[in-house]
């Protein structure tokens, strides 16, 4: 493991790509969040998966005068994680950033995390907790602090995010060095947590920092993309598999017993179930709780399972619970899913 990921023979410099899928209506909002910066060394691609549609290039033609601002389409439908992949291929500056177009930025946030990276060269990336926000621009819950402010080695990082996605996209800052050494690609075969596993496959390789402060805003809304709630269990075996390998070249004694995956499994399967109902998809919300039941009994005993039955015993006026759960759950560190 290399002692330092920083080569210093570039500037400080940030790539940050936006990837857009014809949804224009946050995006004006995103990218003034990237004009705002008090750190203005980047560049900004915004990239719409797909052919170029009229409304986000209405959205991004005031802006375009920015030398620093590109607009791009893929001509067709290549998928979340190709497209993100494409900013990692096309950009050169030390840092990377990756905003969603319906996400933003509080003025600091590059500055801060640019510092940090700078004063520790041996970090792969930075990350922090987030601001929930509604479709406003409302301040709905600020996530809580998952670790104290520092730098973490593989062995102390790892383990963690093996039990839940700690990482929020919004939040992180990534060093190009880093994401060369592992490969620069986000993996396909993953279709919504293909972030999950890229910070994975970094962490096992290299520190990571964290910065306990709120900065990085997520958005929140009825428009945000679901796809098929019933194939997620199958996804989420794939990303097991996946960190399986990772650990066994790099980390052995951190790899998880096959007890440890069923519960990791079974804990997605009643989150996917969570957002079945909030969907009002209760057949599927069945499907997800029993199979969650299956791959592990133990399952009965978290607080997800009351919300569930609540939910599926009351119909509509029971899946108000499911917000306030959410919430608790949380609070107490346990994964919850956010689907975008």
């Amino acid at each position: 493991m290399p002692e330092n990921l920083s080569d210093g023979s570039r500037a400080s410099g940030v790539d940050i790509g936006i990837p857009s899928s014809g949804r224009p209506r946050y995006l004006r909002a995103a990218v003034k969040s990237v004009l705002a910066q008090t750190f203005k060394d980047w560049r900004l691609i915004v990239s719409e998966d797909g052919k170029a549609s009229e409304g986000v290039a209405a959205i991004l033609r005031e802006y375009l005068g920015d030398s620093r601002i590109t607009y791009s389409a893929t001509g067709f439908k290549v998928g979340a994680a190709r497209n993100m992949t494409g900013f990692l291929e096309t950009g050169s500056l030390p840092y990377v950033a990756l905003l969603h177009d319906d996400d933003r930025w509080e003025p600091e946030f590059l500055a801060r995390r640019v510092d940090f990276l700078e004063r520790h060269p041996e970090c792969a990336f930075v990350f922090s907790p987030v601001i929930l926000i509604d479709e406003n621009g409302r301040e709905i819950e600020r996530l809580r602090r998952v670790l104290a402010d520092g730098v973490y080695a593989p062995r102390d990082v790892v383990p963690r995010l093996l039990r839940e996605n700690i990482v929020p996209v919004p939040s992180v800052v990534v060093r190009r060095s880093a994401y060369e050494a592992v490969g620069p690609a986000f993996y396909e075969a993953l279709h919504r947590i293909y972030d999950y596993e890229m910070w994975l496959r970094l962490a096992t390789s290299f520190p990571v920092g964290y910065l306990g402060l709120w900065d990085a805003c997520w958005r929140l809304h009825g428009a945000q993309s679901s796809s098929s709630l019933r194939d997620r269990p199958v996804e989420y075996e794939t990303f097991l598999r996946r960190a399986d390998q990772l650990l066994a070249k790099t980390h052995p004694d951190l790899r998880l017993t096959n007890r440890q995956r069923r519960r990791r499994l079974a804990g997605w399967l009643l989150t996917s179930a969570l957002d079945a109902l909030a969907q009002r998809d209760y057949a599927t919300s069945r499907a997800l709780l029993r199979r969650s039941l299956r791959a592990d009994g133990r399952s009965l005993m978290d607080p997800r399972v009351l919300a569930l039955a609540v939910g599926l015993l009351f119909g509509p006026p029971g899946r108000w619970t499911v917000g306030g759960v959410r919430r608790i759950v949380r609070r107490h560190g346990l994964s919850i899913h956010l689907v975008r």
